[in-house]
């Protein structure tokens, strides 16, 4: 006897000759299902692992205490309880022109809040006029200056070069 291929006697075909049993694998779609709920299983794993371990040491990571160091009492360094940190005064920012245009990184944002003093400061290579067309101001500037003003109105302002319209910086006032 002959080894080949196993037919079912029971099975003929049109001409009477039998037919090969055919072997059904199983449904695809079950494996594709699975894989791609196990793939979207693992990619939130994955995220929740980075979120609530890696980004620990991040820039932006929130402390309690930020950064006070500690006594042995429990309580921050320095502080007796009825002593009020002083608030940081807030850095000028400052607006660099080179050649009439804002440097190559862009023109910087600068963020206000409404009803409090805008100060920014201005340094440039060649003199050039300066204006912000929201609130109306407009100064001419030689090197360097410090522009002032009360931000009375809510909006995205650019500051531009008056003569060539060119965009320097933006200013933002929220409420």
């Amino acid at each position: 006897m002959t080894e080949g291929p196993r037919h079912d006697s029971a099975a003929a075909g049109p001409q009477g000759r039998p037919q090969p049993i055919v072997r059904r694998r199983p449904r695809r779609w079950l494996d594709r299902t699975i894989g791609i709920v196990l793939g979207v299983l693992l990619g939130v794993a994955v995220v929740i692992a980075f979120v609530f371990l890696g980004s620990e040491g991040t820039i932006d990571a929130p402390r309690i205490d930020e950064g006070a160091t500690h006594n042995g009492s429990g309580q921050a360094a320095g502080s007796g309880g009825t002593e009020k940190k002083k608030p940081r005064p807030r850095p000028v920012p400052v607006v660099r022109v080179i050649g009439g245009a804002p440097p190559p990184s862009g023109p910087p944002r600068l963020d206000f809040r409404r009803g409090r003093a805008v100060r920014f400061r201005i340094e440039t290579d060649a003199p050039v006029g300066i204006e912000i067309p929201g609130y109306g101001v407009s100064e001419t500037i030689d090197s360097a200056a410090t522009l002032s003003f009360r931000a009375t109105r809510v909006g995205q302002f650019p500051v531009i070069v008056a003569a060539s319209h060119i965009a320097i910086a933006t200013l933002r006032v929220q409420r």
